[in-house]
């Protein structure tokens, strides 16, 4: 939940602080996909290429932030 607000606060102001977006973005997608795992953990259900998905998206968007 925190980590998705984060996100969603670092879209919002995109526009008006790049930098910020960039620090915020990186900080809630690393919570959503560190809570994640947790939950995986805590189900003792791991589904790797669920994680390998979500890192790589977060990473994807994370670069085009940076190119924008």
């Amino acid at each position: 939940m925190v980590g998705s607000c984060i996100t969603s606060l670092a879209l919002a102001i995109f526009y008006f602080v790049p930098l910020a977006t960039i620090l915020l973005w990186i900080v809630g997608s690393s919570i959503v996909c560190y809570g994640a795992y947790w939950n995986g953990q805590q189900k003792e259900k791991q589904h790797i290429s669920h994680h390998i998905v979500r890192i790589t998206s977060a990473i994807v968007i994370t670069v085009l932030f940076i190119l924008l």
